[in-house]
């Protein structure tokens, strides 16, 4: 079936209903991606703003499916209203999906950027399949206010909330030896007025061209502007979020030595690896081959070519993409902590949850037997502890239920709320 000749003919545009029913016009999945990963391959986008990249490249999806291309793109949901999928142009894999929940029926088309900024492969898949790689329980979404102007700097909230206000001070010289990192403590927290008198100096203040793509590097430039026009004497940015985050936060690399030796023994026995160097959302592999097989879209997966992780200090993470129970054969897993959460692939991570729970709970002077955990899988076990109460979900695995106080229903069978209510800890 020529589906790009049949489009052409019809004079159809991409905002032009088409029933799944026509075997003419309307694209069946598989057919798609063949069509548009044969179609857009290999296509720059290197040197484009980010906006003018997703037009540039919207309209080369029409031409290449038969369209005509509009003479301004539509604000329809999805984009390609006809045909009934929207389109993210991924230099990383962490898929984020704006101002609107995932719809099952809807495909999605991924289009792969390399490092030349040029498309090397596009994938489509639907909603329905695209949850399944979420692993956080909902996937990531955008929520964007609306400005009325960009001419003016407007402080909407004058005051902060009386919770807030106990805290604050207009003091900015308390931060001078401050970690921006570090906990919040009482007469160190700016009071929201002076935070905006503190920042409103930076209108009209530039950051350098990094990259059309590089919003991350752009936004550390920004951050750290931040950091010295509040008063810090000294920037941070571990990643996390919010960027100023002032967290309880600890996180320990895993056994530097064992963790070489089991990316050695993956390379002499033929698994596919990639390895965390740090505490952020990534992960770094030597070729595509890790999301070949695992089509893992949770985490960003950035290719590096020769790489080799005694280049690295620490090692937070390592990743081995294999099926059960293939992992038998890999000795050095024998003596790290691993565990699996999918299919395709496992990973080896700092194994003693209790610890970070024992941090928080010290640090915030509570007491151990206030604390519940629930758990379903092996890397819980270690907080399963006589100290606080344990609960199993009912699909956990039969290890964690014997050192359980209480064994809940199914996870998707309301298991947390349905133990809450057994302790009588909700109505």
């Amino acid at each position: 079936m020529d589906y790009v000749e049949n489009i052409k003919k019809s004079g159809l545009t991409i905002y032009d209903f088409v029933s799944k029913d026509n075997n003419d016009l309307y694209i069946p999945i598989i057919e798609l991606e063949s069509i548009l990963d044969k179609g857009m391959r290999g296509f720059s986008v290197n040197g484009l703003a980010l906006r003018t990249r997703s037009k540039v490249v919207k309209s080369e999806i029409c031409r290449v499916l038969g369209y005509p291309v509009p003479s301004s793109f539509k604000k329809t949901q999805p984009r390609f209203l006809g045909q009934n999928f929207d389109t993210y142009i991924q230099e990383t894999l962490n898929v984020q999906i704006w101002n609107e929940p995932v719809d099952p029926e809807r495909r999605y088309v991924f289009l792969r950027v390399n490092e030349e900024k040029v498309i090397s492969r596009v994938k489509v898949i639907t909603g329905a399949e695209l949850v399944k790689y979420d692993r956080t329980g909902t996937l990531t979404q955008k929520y964007q206010a609306t400005m009325t102007t960009r001419n003016i700097s407007v402080l909407f909230s004058k005051s902060d909330t009386s919770r807030i206000d106990k805290w604050a001070t207009d003091d900015a010289s308390v931060l001078i030896d401050v970690s921006p990192n570090s906990m919040p403590k009482k007469n160190q927290l700016l009071r929201i007025a002076s935070v905006y008198s503190k920042l409103l100096p930076m209108v009209g203040k530039s950051i350098d061209y990094l990259d059309a793509v590089q919003e991350r590097n752009r936004g550390a430039e920004l951050h750290k502007m931040i950091c010295e026009h509040l008063g810090y004497s000294n920037y941070e940015d571990d990643g996390s979020y919010p960027d100023l985050v002032n967290q309880l936060i600890e996180i320990k690399p895993l056994d530097y030595d064992k963790c070489i030796a089991l990316i050695d023994e993956c390379k002499e026995k033929g698994y596919i690896w990639a390895f965390s160097p740090d505490n952020e959302t990534r992960r770094l592999a030597p070729d595509d081959r890790f999301y070949e097989f695992t089509h893992d879209v949770y985490m960003d997966t950035v290719v590096k070519k020769g790489l080799d992780p005694r280049e690295y200090e620490r090692i937070y993470k390592v990743y081995v993409a294999c099926l059960a129970p293939e992992e038998e054969k890999l000795e050095m897993l024998k003596e790290l902590p691993w565990c699996r959460f999918h299919e395709e692939y496992l990973f080896v991570e700092p194994g003693d949850k209790s610890v970070g729970i024992k941090a928080m709970v010290d640090y915030f002077h509570g007491n151990y037997e206030d604390v519940v955990v629930f758990g379903d899988e092996k890397n819980d076990l270690s907080m399963f502890s006589s100290e606080w109460t344990s609960i199993a979900m009912g699909n956990a695995i039969d290890d964690l239920k014997k050192k359980a106080d209480y064994i809940t229903t199914n996870v998707d069978e309301d298991g947390i709320y349905n133990a809450c209510k057994y302790f009588g800890w909700i109505d």
